[in-house]
Parts: structure tokens; sequence; C-alpha cells
């Protein structure tokens, strides 16, 4: 008797691998509309990770740390070799502080950020939406999606490839996206993800 009891067990087990195993991991992570709606509303989070940048003029890499506590309320600190050194780009509200080889500047948010170590403008507001793999809501873009995710973005004059996500908690999450404008291309890749309970 015990020894059918665990055959049966057994076959389960393999029954309940092998149909774990015959899904793909794309179809295993498909974002469900309640995933969506509280990535959609999380509004305070935090990411770290790595930034690399190229300009006609220069390529840097450097680290990346944004913590965000509400929208407007921003700080992005960049920190790695040769122009970015160490910089920290604070919004709040509607003003812009940079503060940069000890000295703070403050910009307006429609200011475009043409100083050491950019020579490009941030879209502050949008970065807050990409970082989470979505597209931000009041500006124009065309998207395409699979399964759900964000693969590809044109807003705001830039032209963006989520080229792979992470779980984190129960949330799909970007973890490679590339970025393109102009003259200027980039990588963003993102692995410390803080966010609230």
């Amino acid at each position: 008797m015990q020894c059918r009891r665990a055959i049966f067990y057994l076959a389960l087990s393999l029954v309940m691998i092998l149909t774990a195993c015959s899904l793909t991991p794309s179809e295993q992570q498909v974002p469900t509309e309640v995933s969506l709606k509280r990535l959609t509303d999380t509004q305070a989070f935090g990411v770290g990770g790595r930034i690399s940048l190229q300009t006609l003029n220069s390529a840097d890499t450097a680290a990346l740390r944004w913590r965000q506590d509400a929208p407007g309320q921003v700080v992005l600190t960049l920190s790695g070799p040769l122009g970015l050194q160490r910089t920290r780009l604070e919004q709040r509200g509607d003003q812009i502080f940079l503060q940069q080889d000890g000295k703070m500047r403050r910009y307006d948010p429609q200011q475009a950020l043409y100083s050491q170590g950019f020579e490009w403008a941030l879209p502050l507001a949008e970065l807050s939406w990409w970082l989470r793999g979505l597209a931000a809501p009041d500006q124009p873009s065309t998207a395409t999606h699979d399964r759900g995710q964000l693969v590809h973005l044109a807003q705001s004059g830039w032209s963006l490839d989520f080229e792979e996500y992470q779980r984190v908690d129960s949330l799909m999450l970007p973890r490679r996206i590339r970025f393109y404008r102009e003259q200027v291309s980039g990588k963003i890749l993102l692995k410390d993800w803080t966010l609230p309970l």
C-alpha cells in the first residue's frame, strides 16, 4: 500500500514538473491588470544600477541611484569616472537642483541640463515612468508590447528598447533599457529595486 502511494505521489510530482516546464518564461511572466495597476500607482520607489552613455564627444559609464518619494520629488545620483564624477540631481516640484564639482545650480524643469558631464537633456518626468516599464501618461507616445510588457517606446524625442525584465516582488520591472536620441545613445542596467509594501 505504501509503495503504491509513493508511486502515485512520484507520478503526480512528475506531471507537475512537466506542466511547469511546458510553459515558457515569457508565458509565466505575463503582467496582469492588477500588477499593471499597482505598477502605475507606485509613485514612491528606488532603484540602483548602472548607466552607460555615448555622445559625439564622449563615452561614460556611471553608477546610478534613483529615489522617488512622490511625483516631482526625485533624487538622481550618478557617480563614476571622467566627466560624470559625482553628480546629484534633485527635483523638488517645479525646481531642479544640480550639484556637481561642489557647485549647486538651479534649473527650470523645461530647461535642458547642459553642463559638465551632461551633453543631453534629462527627461526627469518621463524617466520616472520609463524606469518602471511604462509610457508617461501625459505625453504622446508610440509603444510596442509583447505579452503585456513594453518592449519599444518612442516618446518626447527618445526611442527606448526594453530588452530584459526581472521579477521584483510580484511585479515585472525592467532590467535592461537601451535609449537613443539624435546623436546620444546609452544603456541602463537596473538591479536594486526598493518598492513600498
